[in-house]
């Protein structure tokens, strides 16, 4: 009888290496969840910022074809009041791009209305303040901001051209002042840092002004 409890005892508990193999296969498994984690996460992002970036230059689009009104401080009309609202030289989109994006520095995507007297009519002057909607004497108004995460890289071709331009309210597009004529399709890249990751690509034509899918070159 007491054999036979001995021999119960002894079948009932764990052994060491059960202990270690549960143990185990319970850490490995975790790990498999916090990578699919990770990954799910970096996948959202990257998609949010290609979303992003196009539904900014469809924005500054719509802006200009229904000719939004903007608040001006410099009494456009001549009317004896400082404050008149009135529909910018045109809307743009702006692509700060960074070379080396950091969590300080990153590379943007602004939104912007290029006023009436503004020091460089056609291009983008940069407000010194970076609060959205504030109006600065000779500054462009920034009326939206989209910041990339460091780890999403965003090139153009030709990678001089910074700015895209929209002038009410038949929308039509211009790029940087001084490209070439010739030049009728702007290109960006937006990919991951690491090299064989996420990578989608986009161009606007200078004539339709709506961005479109491409196939990525290498």
């Amino acid at each position: 009888m007491q054999k036979q409890k001995n021999e119960l005892n002894a079948k009932s508990g764990f052994t060491l290496i059960e202990i270690i193999l549960v143990v185990f296969l319970m850490v490995m498994f975790m790990a498999a969840t916090i990578n699919s984690s990770i990954s799910s996460t970096k996948s959202l992002m990257f998609t949010n910022s290609y979303g992003r970036t196009l539904a900014l230059v469809r924005l500054a689009r719509s802006y200009a074809v229904t000719g939004k009104a903007m608040t001006d401080y410099t009494d456009y009309n001549k009317n004896g009041s400082i404050i008149d609202a009135v529909t910018p030289v045109n809307f743009g989109v702006f692509f700060n791009i960074v070379p080396s994006p950091t969590k300080i520095n990153p590379s943007q995507v602004i939104l912007f209305a290029d006023l009436h007297g503004s020091t460089n009519e056609g291009k983008y002057d940069a407000p010194v303040s970076s609060v959205i909607g504030t109006y600065e004497a000779g500054k462009d108004i920034i009326l939206e901001r989209f910041s990339f995460d460091p780890t999403i890289m965003i090139y153009s071709t030709p990678v001089t051209t910074k700015t895209i331009l929209f002038s009410p309210i038949f929308a039509d597009a211009s790029f940087d002042a001084g490209l070439a004529a010739s030049t009728y399709f702007l290109n960006f890249d937006i990919s991951e840092a690491s090299p064989g990751t996420r990578k989608r690509c986009f161009r606007i034509n200078i004539i339709a002004g709506v961005p479109e899918d491409v196939t990525c070159t290498p």
